[in-house]
C-alpha cells in the first residue's frame, strides 16, 4: 500500500496471480477517499459491512452450511420456508442413511475406506473448492464446465462431512441477521443429531430386554415383521456400528467448526498501528472471549474436550492398565468393548491374549 503526493490518493498493491486480477486487471488501483465509500467498496462485494466486513447488511443473514470468512450474505427478501429447506437439506439425508446402516448392519468404518474418508473430509476443509475456483478464476480459464465439475468433485468430498449436495443448492436465508458465527455452531447439530438418533435407538433396545413396559407395548405390534431381519442382524452390533460411523464422519466436521469459533484476528490501528483489539477472525462484530462470543467459545472448548477424550479412549483401551481400571469399576461394557472393536479390530493391543 503506498500514497501518491501528487494524486493526493491510496494505492493498493494486488497480486497479479491473486483473486482480482479479473476484476481489476492491473497491479495498482486507488481506494475511495470517502469512509463510507470505502467501506462500499470493501464490504459491498459480500453484502457485508462493519469492522472487517464481519457484519452482515441489514435486510441480509449469512449463508447455511457453508460459511466463511468471504462467504457472501444472501438477502432475506422471503425467509419463511428458510428453516424447513434446512432441515430438509441437512436432517432428512442424515435420517435416510442411519436407516440403511442399522437395517442392513453396516458401517463406513472399513479399513481400505478409512483412508478415503479422512482425506476427503480434509480436503474440504483445509483445502475448500471454493479456493480452487478463485485460483481457476485469477488464470481466466474457469468456464461452466469447469465449475460443474468442481461441484460434482465438492459433493463426493462433502458427502464424507455429512454434507449432502450443498454446491448444487443455491444460497438461501434461514432468518435475518443470523451471524456466521451462529451458522459454524450449527454444524455440531448436524453431528449431535445423528449421534442422538443412534444413542436413542440403543436406549430403546436395552429397556426392551430388561421388558421395560412402554418399549415392550410399542415393539409388540410390529415385532413379527423383523424376526427375519433379527436373525441376519444383531441389533446391538448393528447400532454399535452405526454409531462409531457417525463418530467417524462428523469428527473433522466438529474440529473444523471449533477451529472457526477460536480462531482469533488482531485489529490494528492509531499511527503506529498498534493492537486494538482482538476480534473473531469469521466474523469481527464478535470480540474475542467476550460478550456474545464467550457462549460460542465455550461449547467448542467443551466440543475439543470431548473430542480429545476419544482420542484417549483409542490410545488407552488396548493397555493393560487401563482395562484392569476399566473392570475394577465394572465398565468394560459389551457397548463400550464393540465400540473400541470397530475403529481397531484385530489391530488390538493389550487385550484377549493378544
Amino acid at each position: 500500500m503506498t500514497y501518491d503526493s501528487v494524486a493526493k490518493t491510496t494505492n493498493l498493491g494486488a497480486c497479479p496471480q491473486g483473486n482480482y486480477r479479473n476484476k481489476y486487471d492491473k497491479f495498482y488501483y486507488s481506494l475511495p477517499s470517502n469512509v463510507t465509500e470505502l467501506n462500499e467498496w470493501t464490504c459491498g462485494a459480500f453484502n457485508s459491512k462493519g469492522l472487517l466486513c464481519g457484519e452482515c447488511k441489514d435486510g441480509f443473514a449469512a449463508p447455511p452450511f457453508t460459511y466463511t470468512s468471504d462467504a457472501k450474505c444472501t438477502k432475506c427478501t422471503d425467509s419463511s420456508y428458510g428453516w424447513a429447506k434446512y432441515f430438509a437439506i441437512q436432517f432428512l439425508p442424515c435420517t435416510v442413511a442411519f436407516i440403511v446402516m442399522v437395517v442392513f448392519g453396516t458401517g463406513v468404518v472399513i479399513a481400505p475406506l478409512n483412508a478415503f474418508i479422512i482425506f476427503s473430509q480434509l480436503t474440504i476443509q483445509n483445502v475448500g473448492i471454493g479456493k480452487v475456483h478463485n485460483v481457476l478464476a485469477a488464470q481466466e480459464i474457469s468456464t461452466n464446465g469447469d465449475r460443474m465439475h468442481l461441484k460434482v468433485v465438492h459433493s463426493i468430498y462433502d458427502l464424507w462431512n455429512l454434507n449432502f449436495f450443498v454446491p448444487f443448492i443455491p444460497s438461501f436465508c434461514l432468518t435475518e441477521n443470523l451471524h456466521g458465527l451462529h451458522v459454524i455452531a450449527m454444524e455440531y447439530v448436524t453431528a449431535v443429531y445423528s449421534l442422538v438418533l443412534v444413542a436413542a435407538l440403543y436406549a430403546c433396545i436395552e429397556l426392551h430386554a430388561r421388558n421395560f413396559r412402554l418399549i415392550v407395548a410399542f415393539w409388540r405390534p410390529v415385532h413379527k415383521y423383523f424376526v427375519g431381519w433379527k436373525k441376519l442382524v444383531n441389533p446391538r452390533a448393528s447400532v454399535i456400528n452405526t454409531f462409531a460411523s457417525f463418530i467417524l464422519l462428523s469428527f473433522v466436521k466438529c474440529m473444523a467448526a471449533t477451529r472457526s469459533l477460536l480462531y482469533l484476528a488482531n485489529v490494528f490501528g492509531g499511527k503506529h498501528l498498534s493492537p486494538v483489539s482482538t476480534v473473531v477472525y469469521v466474523d469481527a462484530s464478535f470480540v474475542y472471549l467476550h460478550g456474545a462470543h464467550l457462549p460460542f467459545a465455550v461449547l467448542a472448548f467443551l466440543v475439543s474436550l470431548l473430542s480429545v477424550l476419544v482420542v484417549l479412549l483409542f490410545l488407552l483401551y488396548p493397555t493393560a492398565l487401563f482395562q484392569k481400571c476399566l473392570n475394577r469399576y465394572r465398565m468394560n461394557c459389551y457397548a463400550l468393548h464393540t465400540f473400541v472393536d470397530v475403529f481397531q479390530g484385530c489391530y488390538k493391543d493389550g487385550t484377549n491374549g493378544t
